[in-house]
């Protein structure tokens, strides 16, 4: 591996000397270097421009050029006029500022991509005389665990585009990086692959993306672009980053359980969280703090902490330690639950779940689930789906009249199939007012708590009359 200085200019100070050559010219001034720092000393910015404009010269950002004056005391004098490079950029295959930080300096290139990056910057060392394969491509290459089709996979990324559109309404830089027509040298000069969330919303439209890592790359590459227009301490970049936060998340979430993910976004009907997910998810009696047992589905189980989903309500989602779990096979006397209107709809959305359940063939009924670790609570679950084959319910203090079993038969619709057509997935998106989507940035994952609660839905918990 060989070490090149792509560039040597700071992008935050080629900024400010583009600013004072544009200022100058608009005033229908030469850009001399009495001008240029005259702006300097103005706009209050007490750097070394002198040298960075040296840089600038050196990678081609800033021409200079032998003008004569023909105003004021300069009037036919010949001076050094600096200006805005005119022709275009080269584009060598790679590019000219390091992945991981933005910034200039000596790099190494990536063997399979236009990546650069710093040696310092790299997480594993470099050896000399073996090509360099950074860490994007190794990921993009990666055996992908998760097995969708195409046309699957882009739809569930389609909505992930919508959910990080939702956060930054606010701030259009991120949404699309699209300057004007008289500030598109900005663009050229800085930006080697131009990536934004319109273009990649554009790609799941077109079924581009074939894996997960294809689009959590686009993502990074979008915080990337955005540093080096914006700067590194903008709001662009705070929300640019807290985007790539947010698709990681929504990744994960897509990689636990897809079905939940799909249905969640789609909410067909009302009883959307009854709908089993292939293979399906333990049931559970969890218990926040303060509050009492509740029917949920167990999500996750990570060093014997649950993440769990309750039924009924707003579907919210908590982490739960695991002398807080119970059985699903536990009757009510035992946890001492009170019958109110709100946990009566959750049981009666845990009833028709199990109903949906017993519908399941048993081969899939038994398929495990890849991403849960082994735990002592296998017996338990196994147990638990042994009682629901039997009983077809939760206990008999939990059965519902017969008049509202049979309005629940009658209301049932079947679950949509996760290859509906690619307009109905934004005509029936949530909109920002949608609290019960799979996703967000804020999912507490360290276990030291007793009982997390994701912000992915409201703060409120559950309230009980």
């Amino acid at each position: 591996m060989t070490v090149t200085t792509r560039r040597t200019a700071s992008t935050e100070t080629i900024h400010h000397l583009w600013d004072a050559i544009v200022y100058a010219r608009q005033q229908r001034q030469i850009a001399s270097i009495q001008r240029i720092s005259g702006f300097m000393r103005r706009k209050q910015l007490f750097f070394n421009w002198e040298k960075e404009l040296e840089y600038a010269l050196r990678d081609d950002l800033i021409e200079m050029k032998r003008s004569v004056g023909c105003k004021g005391s300069k009037a036919g004098v010949e001076q050094d006029s600096y200006r805005i490079p005119e022709k275009d950029v080269v584009r060598d295959g790679h590019d000219w500022y390091c992945f991981t930080c933005h910034k200039e300096g000596e790099v190494l290139y990536c063997s399979t991509c236009h990546r650069v990056y710093h040696e310092n910057c790299l997480k594993e060392p470099s050896t000399k005389g073996e090509k360099l394969i950074c860490d994007v491509c190794k990921m993009i290459k990666s055996k992908d665990a998760l097995k969708m089709n195409k046309d699957d996979l882009n739809l569930l990324l389609g909505y992930a585009c919508l959910r990080l559109k939702e956060k930054v309404l606010t701030n259009r830089e991120v949404l699309k990086i699209a300057p004007s027509e008289e500030e598109k040298w900005r663009h050229n000069f800085l930006i080697y692959e131009t990536m934004d969330l319109t273009i990649m919303e554009d790609k799941t439209q077109d079924n581009v993306y074939k894996k997960l890592e294809e689009f959590q790359a686009d993502a990074q590459t979008l915080v990337h672009n955005i540093v080096l227009y914006y700067g590194v301490h903008s709001s662009a970049a705070d929300m640019a980053r807290q985007i790539l936060r947010d698709c990681c998340y929504d990744l994960g979430e897509i990689r636990q359980c897809r079905d939940c993910y799909r249905m969640s976004n789609e909410k067909r009907d009302k009883f959307w969280f009854c709908q089993p997910c292939d293979p399906p998810h333990e049931l559970v009696y969890a218990k926040q703090k303060g509050y009492p047992f509740w029917p949920a589905k167990v999500i996750r189980l990570h060093n014997e902490v649950y993440d769990v989903r309750f039924f009924g309500g707003l579907h919210e989602r908590a982490n739960v330690e695991k002398e807080n779990i119970k059985p699903i096979t536990t009757s009510i006397q035992q946890l001492q639950l009170k019958r109110t209107a709100t946990l009566n709809k959750a049981l009666e959305e845990l009833k028709r779940h199990q109903k949906l359940l017993g519908q399941i063939p048993k081969e899939k009924k038994t398929k495990k689930r890849p991403s849960r670790p082994p735990s002592t609570s296998s017996s338990r679950s196994n147990s638990a789906s042994r009682s629901r084959s039997r009983k077809g319910s939760v206990s008999s203090d939990e059965d519902i009249s017969e008049n509202e079993a049979e309005d629940e038969n009658s209301s049932q619709d079947e679950c949509p199939s996760s290859s509906s057509p690619k307009l109905a997935r934004f005509t029936d998106a949530p909109t920002p007012e949608d609290h019960n989507v799979v996703s967000s940035s804020c999912q507490e994952s360290s276990p030291s708590a007793k009982v997390t609660v994701s912000t992915q839905t409201h703060k409120k918990v559950l309230t009980f009359h």
